[in-house]
């Protein structure tokens, strides 16, 4: 039985006509340049280990906001001519998801008073909710996929050194070892997506750690668990040739020899700053697509009463009462052939499927070996951190140039 039989005052809804009347959409001009700016912006975090932080906490509030945008789709009585931006505005819980979310402002809810704390929201609130967001989910993803990408770093450094030392009644080891981060990586690989979208609907880093409701809603979009691992292992093909290219770029541009050390800096500092112009979008896709594929598993549990309502975080109860969609959903009886048949198709699709999503992260991995492999990055980083999946932390520059280039500025001799 639901015990939500009241809306909490979080803010009153006021009528459609002043919601259009008081929303105006800004010129095509000034959008687009402020999307060109979040880009760039987005990109130059990804230079930084510690402002990639503020990436992943920025992507979870967009994440937040496609969940709500795709609820607002499913929605059974479409206002005519009604935008989301229209419906967002409309209440104070929903009031910033009217436009993707800032870097650096805030907007003042109605629980904030007074002139100073309303112009210290308005100044850095933004700020402080990517970092906040940030900090407590690169904390929950790296429970999930850290241990994986450690095995992998220290079964790949086993193997190496097992080569040199001509060790080789201990080749297993590192297989072993490396065989076992697989396999946990590729775990994570299938829990971690849809729990850091629980965790941006419901605003609690705690939620990501609701295993049953998370694993049920799982269960019941197999088919769009495998459509993710293939948008990942698109996405990040183009990551990979793009770390691997700095490998061969005395082979491409011989002229590179001829500049100094802090002009070679320079070069490649530019270079991977570009490279996060599609590094940072394509984690953001990978963020939303993660965020819409939650958002109908929960609409269609909730209906279908495999999720009760009390399993909801107060904000998703109150945005899908708002949007009438908490009710259940009526069973059509059909012939017991029928179900038999059907029940017999879902059980071999869902094998195949699982089969299929488990192939398609493991070329997820052979593809992170590969680049690894053609490209090593110092202190393993490729193995535990990877810009899709983890950090957007793009930036992959030798530390000896940066060394040589210090070394230049002072004066210094390099060592040939």
């Amino acid at each position: 039985m639901n015990t939500r039989t009241e809306m909490p005052a979080l803010g009153e809804r006021p009528s459609d006509g002043a919601v259009r009347a008081s929303w105006k959409r800004r010129p095509l001009a000034m959008r687009a340049l402020e999307a060109v700016g979040k880009l760039v912006l987005g990109a130059f975090c990804g230079m930084s280990a510690v402002l990639s932080i503020v990436v992943v906490g920025w992507a979870q509030r967009a994440a937040h906001r496609e969940v709500v945008r795709t609820w607002w789709k499913k929605r059974p009585h479409r206002q005519r001519g009604e935008t989301f931006a229209q419906f967002a505005q409309s209440s104070g819980r929903t009031m910033e998801l009217a436009g993707w979310p800032s870097w650096f402002s805030g907007d003042p809810g109605p629980g904030i008073h007074g002139g100073w704390a309303r112009l210290w929201e308005r100044a850095v609130g933004g700020l402080l909710s990517n970092v906040r967001l940030g900090v407590q989910s690169a904390f929950n993803i790296a429970v999930f996929t850290l241990p994986g990408g450690l095995l992998w770093a220290f079964g790949w450094y086993t193997g190496w050194m097992n080569s040199f030392h001509k060790g080789y009644e201990n080749y297993y080891v590192g297989i072993a070892v490396f065989a076992v981060g697989i396999v946990l990586y590729i775990a994570a690989m299938l829990y971690v997506p849809m729990a850091m979208a629980r965790q941006a609907s419901t605003a609690n880093w705690k939620s990501f750690y609701d295993f049953k409701l998370i694993w049920t809603l799982i269960q019941r979009r197999w088919i769009g668990q495998l459509a993710l691992a293939i948008l990942a292992l698109g996405l990040a093909f183009p990551l990979s040739v793009l770390r691997t290219v700095p490998q061969f770029l005395p082979q491409m541009n011989p002229h590179l020899a001829d500049l100094t050390a802090t002009e070679q800096l320079r070069w490649i500092e530019t270079y991977f700053l570009l490279c996060g112009l599609y590094g940072f979008p394509a984690f953001v896709l990978f963020r939303l697509a993660s965020a819409r594929l939650y958002a109908g598993a929960l609409v269609d549990a909730v209906q279908r009463g495999v999720v009760v309502q009390e399993q909801l975080a107060d904000r998703e109860w109150e945005t899908l009462h708002d949007l009438g969609l908490i009710h259940l959903r009526p069973v059509r009886s059909r012939h017991l052939l029928i179900r038999a048949v059907r029940w017999l198709g879902t059980r071999a699709g869902r094998v195949v499927a699982w089969i299929l999503t488990f192939i398609v992260w493991f070329l997820f991995v052979f593809n992170v070996m590969t680049t690894e492999f053609l490209s090593y990055h110092a202190a393993g980083r490729g193995w535990w951190n990877h810009p899709l999946t983890q950090l957007p932390w793009f930036d992959y520059t030798p530390q000896r140039l940066r060394n040589d280039a210090a070394l230049e500025a002072r004066g210094e001799r390099l060592d040939p």
